[in-house]
């Protein structure tokens, strides 16, 4: 494979990459406002689903394979990549346990 190839694929990877956690978020985001939504005006009959959609959008917030994923697509990404996977990373790291907390 030559070097075009190479950075050819990367770049496929780090747009799949994009588009996926942008799709993912996404859709768990707008479950979560829809339920949260319903319960604060008061229609508590969903609050199961509200608490299912608040669990998804957190798993997926403090996700570190997708934390990990972003870091090493930055390492190949291109300038246009690069400054929305340094938004994820600052995304991802606002959600984190620290190592020595996860004991507790």
């Amino acid at each position: 494979m030559s070097k075009k190839q190479e950075l050819e694929q990367m770049n496929s990877n780090t747009q799949d990459l994009l588009d996926s956690l942008n799709k993912s978020y996404l859709r768990i985001h707008k479950t979560y406002e829809k339920f949260f939504w319903q319960s604060y005006m008061g229609d508590h009959s969903i609050d199961a689903k509200f608490e299912k959609a608040q669990i998804a959008r957190e798993t997926f917030r403090s996700n570190e394979k997708l934390s990990a994923q972003v870091a090493e697509a930055q390492k190949t990404a291109s300038k246009k990549d690069l400054v929305l996977l340094n938004q994820w990373e600052l995304f991802f790291s606002k959600f984190q346990t620290p190592t020595e907390a996860k004991a507790v």
